[in-house]
Parts: structure tokens; sequence; C-alpha cells
């Protein structure tokens, strides 16, 4: 093939003559023969699976339908811990429902170095940035539905590394989380445009906010001694200040959400399959 290539294309293109006649036939005719040969020698590569998700709906998603509705769970401990019942209602869909999951333990809407639970210094997990990255990837998802669920860590008093304090129904941190609310409900409507948001509000009791539980943050390794101070001093909240920030934060959502067309706000929710259904049959959540 090189001798050919050598002497009917080269040679003449070297003493600037162009390829006529039976040298032109036989050059293309040669390229269409060579080309055939590699197609015919040449192995085609093998076709791979991809990898689907080793998470908990990996088998449910891989049976669900072309035309499933398709749900991102995104938010705090209050959704994490139903995501087992949720299993069950997907693996009973019949294949109509695909679902895809950005939780995280304990993860309040306005970031913070540090918080304080029962006089101690905490700090979030990691896994809290999965609840960020709901938010980011809404257009790969291309959720029909999302439920989000978060304001848990934001009852709790904050504290930075100078030892400040800042809580829920100060004026300054109120107005971060207006921004944040504003934020995540309007970045849902443009990343995934026609779904629908629906907000899990927090209950008005108490003991949904567990002061003893420790499992859901971290120990603040670096932490300075004013921000250790400071959180002794904020000590144990009662359940009248739970009480009171609860609906405060309630109130925050509703005053966003008034003029958001896309976010649905749901009053009871306690993570049971039964929950899960009721929520996915809301007629408010259609279109």
């Amino acid at each position: 093939m090189a001798g050919l290539s050598h002497r009917f294309i080269e040679s003449p293109l070297r003493h600037r003559r162009e390829p006529q006649g039976w040298r032109l036939v036989i050059i293309y005719g040669g390229i269409g023969v060579l080309l055939a040969v590699i197609a015919l020698a040449v192995p085609f590569p093998k076709a791979t699976v991809l990898k689907t998700s080793t998470g908990p709906f990996s088998e449910t998603n891989s049976t669900a339908k072309f035309d499933a509705t398709r749900l991102q769970v995104t938010g705090d401990v209050r959704v994490d811990d139903g995501l087992a019942p949720l299993v069950d209602v997907a693996r009973t869909s019949g294949g109509d429902l695909y679902v895809l999951t950005h939780t995280g333990p304990f993860c309040p809407m306005v970031p913070t170095a540090g918080l304080a639970l029962d006089g101690r210094l905490r700090r979030l997990e990691a896994a809290c940035l999965k609840v960020r990255g709901g938010l980011l990837s809404a257009g790969v998802d291309r959720p029909d539905v999302v439920v989000f669920s978060q304001g848990l860590a934001d009852l709790v008093d904050h504290i930075n590394p100078e030892g400040e304090v800042t809580h829920i129904g100060q004026n300054g941190y109120d107005t971060s989380v207006v921004n944040r609310l504003r934020l995540f409900m309007d970045s849902y409507r443009w990343r995934a445009p026609g779904s629908k948001l629906a907000w899990l509000l927090l209950p008005e009791d108490p003991a949904v906010l567990d002061q003893d539980d420790l499992t859901t943050t971290a120990p603040s390794a670096d932490s300075t001694d004013a921000a250790v101070e400071a959180a002794k001093r904020s000590g144990r909240l009662s359940d009248d200040e739970v009480l009171e920030r609860i609906r405060h934060w309630n109130g925050l959502v509703r005053k966003v959400a008034r003029t958001r067309k896309n976010v649905v706000l749901v009053e009871e929710f306690d993570g049971t399959a039964a929950a899960w259904r009721t929520l996915l049959a809301d007629p408010r959540l259609d279109g």
C-alpha cells in the first residue's frame, strides 16, 4: 500500500502533476477498498453497561418506566430518615417512581462555623454539601417533584470563631434566611422549569429538635476558646424557645413561598410510607 501511494499519489504531486485518468480511478478506488478492509478487519469495541447508582433506589430506578415521576428528595434528617420507607413506596409503584436523593443529617439553611447543642460546640458534617448538591444538580436530575426539608439546624444558636452568637429571630439572621429561601425556591424554578417544590414546614412540636442527639454533627476540632465558651453560655434551649423559633421559621418560609407558584407547602409529614404516599398524591403537585 505504501508503494502504491508513492507511485500514484506522492510522486505525481512532487512533480506538480495532478493524477488524471486511470491513475485517478486507482487512487479513489484504492481508498474505498482500503476503508472496506479496515472496517472488516478491525473489531468493533464491545458494548459496556454503564454502572447504575449503588444507592437505596438503584434497584427500583433500574426498572422505572420511561414516563415515571422523577422525584428529587433533598434536605436534612427529616427526609433522610424517611428514605427507607420511600424505597418501599417506589418498589410498590409498579415502575411509576424514579427517585434521586441529596440528603444530609443536620444542615442549616444559613452556613455557619459552629452550632450550640445543649451547651456543646458542634460543627456540620461534610454530608451537608449534598443538600447544596441537590440544588446544583436540579437541571441534570430533571425532577417533576422536589421534596425539600431544612430548618432544624436553624433553630439552634450559631457561633462563629470570635464567639459571636446568632440565631433565628434576629434581624441579621432572618435576612440571611430569607435570602437563602429565595435562592433555593427560585433556583429550582429556573433549573427545573415545570417542577413542583414540596417544602416541608417544621411541625410545631419542640420534640422535633433532639438536642441530645450528637450523631448528626461532629466535634469542633479546631474550635476557639471564645466559641467554646459562647456555646456553654447558650446552654440548652427550653421547649418554649424551640417552639417560638419553629413558628418564626415557618413564618419566614410562608412569607417567601407566598409569591412563588412552584412551591407547595406541606404542613404534616412524618417520613412513613403512608406520609410519602399522601404527599405524592397531593393534587397541588400535578402540573
